[in-house]
């Protein structure tokens, strides 16, 4: 009975310290998992930061070259576009390797504050463009270079999504704001996105 009792008591002493163990194993697991987590979480922040003020260093420009300098626009942004990625315009594979850095940044591309007083105190990129009356260079001579780029993207307009073809068609159904735009151009540009870079409407997303 005694060499059993001692049997059964350092069984429960294994099965206590093999409990014990894995717990300690399964804590630093978890805390390694925060910490890694953390710290993506962070690298992930800084970088969207990062892209947010090049999104709006790029708008500045944009319309420095529009209303100032008078610097191409497209050769301008294929430029930026260059230097913050850290590659080369000759690059073979430039505009894919733009193509991936703006199908998954596109929602970042705000540009703040008004440029006429009928538009809007910040807006996308995509109609900035359109608004400074660069649509036709800034899409067709550079976003729209490769077929597989997203121009989907979505920003939040007084709590509603909006893409860019909600702000197209709120031009066209809009006459009082027709006379800022050349209906025929946005009337193309709407067309081309749908049929060849599968441009939808929010709430069709």
């Amino acid at each position: 009975m005694a060499i059993y009792s001692k049997g059964l008591h350092l069984l429960c002493s294994v099965i206590f310290a093999l409990a014990a163990n894995s717990a300690a194993l399964a804590k630093s697991s978890s805390s390694a998992t925060t910490d890694n987590m953390g710290s993506v979480t962070s690298v992930s922040l800084a970088k969207n930061e990062q892209n947010r003020k090049f999104a709006q260093d790029l708008c500045f420009a944009v319309h420095h070259a529009r209303n100032m300098s008078g610097e191409d626009i497209p050769t301008l942004i294929k430029n930026e576009f260059a230097k913050h990625l850290g590659i080369n315009v000759t690059d073979p594979d430039y505009q894919t390797k733009v193509t991936q850095f703006w199908n998954t940044n596109q929602n970042d591309f705000i540009c703040l504050g008004k440029i006429n007083t009928q538009y809007r105190e910040s807006e996308h990129l995509l109609k900035r463009m359109i608004n400074l009356g660069e649509d036709s260079n800034f899409f067709y001579r550079f976003l729209l270079k490769d077929k597989q780029v997203d121009v989907n993207a979505v920003e939040y307009v007084d709590g509603e999504p909006e893409t860019i073809i909600d702000f197209i068609d709120k031009i066209l159904l809009t006459p009082e704001m027709q006379r800022y735009y050349s209906v025929k151009e946005l009337q193309k540009l709407r067309k081309n996105l749908i049929k060849h870079f599968g441009a939808k409407k929010a709430v069709d997303l």
